[in-house]
């Protein structure tokens, strides 16, 4: 019986390891001192991470909060822009990215990846981003 009681607390205790692991895990983020923030209309807080990969490995890497309902690629490729983080991230008329600091040529392009899929859209201002979605830029 001494074996049965040891066994269910240990048990009992597991499970609430795993469960507070996952209250901590899955409670709001706060934005610290490296957080870039985009304001927008303030009706939504949409987390992003943010990896810029070039050729020689990963340039930028990062979390933004962007306080806007409907938040697009622009609003992060601006916001990467204007908070001098020694990333200037340059683009066309249509919106297509077209280099990353001095990262370009014909041969090669910047494509943008939403949790690991690539993007079928190039005009960034196309480009929804959802709550707690992973933006990779990666040159290929």
């Amino acid at each position: 019986m001494g074996k049965l009681k040891v066994f269910i607390l240990a048990a009992v205790a597991v499970i609430a390891i795993f469960l507070i692991a996952g209250a901590i895990q899955n409670s709001d983020r706060k934005p610290d001192e490296y957080t870039l923030i985009f304001e927008g209309d303030n009706k939504a807080e949409v987390w992003a991470d943010i990896a810029i990969q070039g050729e020689n490995g990963v340039m930028y890497l990062g979390s933004m909060l962007l306080k806007d309902s409907a938040p697009t690629m622009r609003d992060v490729v601006e916001t990467i822009n204007h908070k001098n983080e020694g990333i200037l991230i340059g683009m066309d008329d249509n919106g297509i990215i077209t280099s990353v600091n001095e990262c370009q040529n014909e041969k090669k392009h910047w494509n943008v990846y939403i949790n690991n899929k690539r993007t079928s859209e190039q005009n960034i201002d196309a480009i929804q981003v959802s709550d707690y979605d992973g933006i990779t830029l990666l040159y290929e």
